[in-house]
């Protein structure tokens, strides 16, 4: 049996109470509810005894069993705060269960400023994952920081995007695990091993360290050939993101993620932040967790990013021209091959689950009939590394036209995959600050529909084109201002 450690907590009555309702959802037991809260928070392996108990008196002292280097961990916490150990548990814990005078303060506000001082007049964005996404949006961010907003750029909706330059994104915080980018200036580590996108752009320093994330799945079998793992403990993601005032999190994982994913998740929730989910591990989509996003007046856009012109968007926008044109889709197919990080995570085939799942509904939502799952194939084929960070994609249609005669239609496309998403990136982050300055919770449908592959409803390109715009006219900068 594993060792455990006790901890007597003091617990406020309504605190307790929630968690009472918690175990009853469950079918638990209070122990393992409140540890295994605090264990996801703190970065600590914890396996609950699975036992199930009655609902919990709602008042009363808690005594908590814990693993040791969970307690460890508090108590150093706890002392870098200036708190108790027991004081720790309970913020921890209300954090988490959303406590009234949070949600009071959230209100009052409007969702201003989600319970702590927030900035109108800069985006603060933090990255989970410092690849060659994250080096693409640095670059991207820098080279049109002098643009003109009645300048034409390539990549973005506006350069001035609802009172938002792209100058006002500032960088706040990043996260990775391996050896060649954990502790480095961001402006280091973004081309640290294993990165190796084009550069367009002279990124200077920026006093930002990276921190150590959380690893859970984020390297794959292959991956860790070729990277080394940073040594240390997990940093402590929420005390980093509110020290910062970061307002968005940007999620850049590696594809098949899925734990690290939810795991950041809850970390983004309990410091108060906007998110924006590049990756196809669904969050935004799921009803759970728009529920969450919700309860606590924080936006999500998600899942999985568009690229400006990439295989899927142009996949989708020819069988939108099927469709529109009276030709029949019969079957379809769109092979990738790259040469990045993420091409070769994907060689694990169990990781590529949900990528594809992404690709393929964003394909198949364009046709008003099913086409049948045998005759749609459409997600990442290889991993070619003299391609480096360039993707070809292979699309090929096979349709009936007219009298049922054959019409097929076959496209290569080649792009550099990173700086492809970039500017969508730089889009999504200001459209969540409009969101969190006029307290709109949950997942944006119209933001999400029209930048993500994976969105909780999917709409038409033109159509969620027009909501966005919308979207900006609405909750334009000096309109947020104005309802103060």
């Amino acid at each position: 049996m594993a060792q455990r450690s006790d901890v007597l907590v003091r617990m406020p009555a309504e605190l307790k109470r929630r968690l009472a309702r918690e175990v009853e959802a469950r079918g638990g037991n209070l122990n393992d509810v409140a540890v295994e809260i605090l264990a996801s928070r703190f970065a600590v392996p914890f396996q609950g005894s699975g036992r199930r108990a009655g609902r919990p008196s709602g008042k009363g002292d808690v005594l908590l069993r814990m693993p040791p280097e969970l307690k460890e961990k508090l108590a150093q916490r706890a002392s870098e705060r200036g708190r108790s150990v027991t004081q720790l548990i309970v913020e921890t814990l209300a954090e988490r269960f959303h406590d009234l005078k949070r949600k009071d303060t959230m209100a009052s506000k409007n969702g201003s400023s989600n319970g702590r001082g927030r900035s109108d007049d800069r985006v603060r964005v933090a990255l989970i994952g410092v690849g060659n996404c994250a080096n693409s949006l640095l670059q991207g961010v820098q080279y049109y920081k002098d643009a003109d907003p009645d300048e034409f750029v390539p990549g973005l909706m506006h350069v001035d995007l609802g009172g938002y330059h792209v100058r006002d994104v500032e960088f706040t915080a990043a996260f990775d695990v391996t050896t060649d980018k954990v502790g480095k200036d961001l402006a280091d580590a973004m081309w640290a091993h294993p990165n190796d996108t084009y550069k367009f752009a002279d990124v200077p320093k920026t006093g930002i360290k990276v921190s150590r994330g959380m690893t859970h799945d984020g390297i794959g079998k292959y991956l860790s050939e070729v990277v080394e793992k940073a040594p240390g403990e997990t940093d402590d993601v929420v005390g980093i993101l509110k020290e910062t005032n970061t307002d968005v999190v940007v999620n850049y994982l590696p594809v098949g993620s899925e734990e690290a994913t939810k795991w950041y998740t809850e970390q983004i929730l309990s410091a108060g932040c906007a998110m924006v989910n590049c990756m196809p591990v669904f969050i935004a989509r799921e009803a759970y967790w728009q529920r969450r996003f919700e309860q606590v007046g924080l936006p999500i856009i998600g899942d999985d990013i568009k690229s400006q012109v990439g295989a899927t968007i142009t996949h989708r926008v020819l069988t939108s021209l099927f469709r529109e044109r009276g030709v029949r889709l019969d079957k379809t197919m769109q092979l990738n091959v790259g040469g990045n990080s993420d091409f070769l995570n994907m060689l694990e085939r169990d990781r590529l689950e949900s990528k594809k799942i992404s690709k393929t509904n964003a394909v198949t939502s364009m046709l008003d009939y099913d086409i049948g799952k045998d005759n749609v194939h459409v997600g990442p084929s290889d991993h070619v590394p003299w391609l480096t960070d360039r993707k070809w994609a292979y699309i090929r249609m096979e349709g009936s036209a007219f009298g049922n005669v054959p019409l097929n239609l076959e496209l290569k496309l080649e792009v550099w995959d990173s700086p492809n998403s970039a500017g969508i990136v730089i889009d999504a982050v200001r459209l969540a600050k409009l969101a969190l300055n006029n307290g709109i919770g949950g997942a944006l449908e119209g933001p999400s529909a029209y930048l993500m592959k994976s969105p909780p409803k999917q709409i038409v390109d033109d159509e969620a084109m027009d909501l966005v715009e919308d979207f900006i006219k609405k909750n334009t900068k000096t309109k947020a201002k104005a309802k103060v």
